[in-house]
């Protein structure tokens, strides 16, 4: 028997998924958090986002990106400003 479903502008309320509640960032920003309920507010590949049931946090879980580096990572750029060898110390 399936007496019915309780929604928050259609998304679904469900158990606040362990990796979040135990997450070490989540435990230093909110403290620990036992049997909360949450909706999920948005889901992409890489981030699960989910709103805690009456309360004003949200909670986003990214994993990883897979995907290769466009550049080498033997290949770096730097950026330094333009300084002249009296600025450098270079000439008295």
């Amino acid at each position: 028997m399936h007496a019915g479903e309780v929604t928050v502008k259609h998304n679904h309320f469900q158990a606040l998924p362990r990796a979040m509640a135990t997450s070490a960032d989540v435990r230093e920003a909110v403290g620990k958090l036992e049997n909360e309920t949450c909706a999920e507010f948005s889901r992409t590949d890489q981030r699960a986002w989910v709103r805690l049931v009456g309360r004003r946090i949200d909670i986003q879980r990214w994993t990883p990106d897979a995907r290769a580096a466009a550049i080498p990572s033997t290949h770096r750029c730097v950026l330094t400003p333009t300084i002249t060898p009296t600025q450098a110390g270079l000439l008295d």
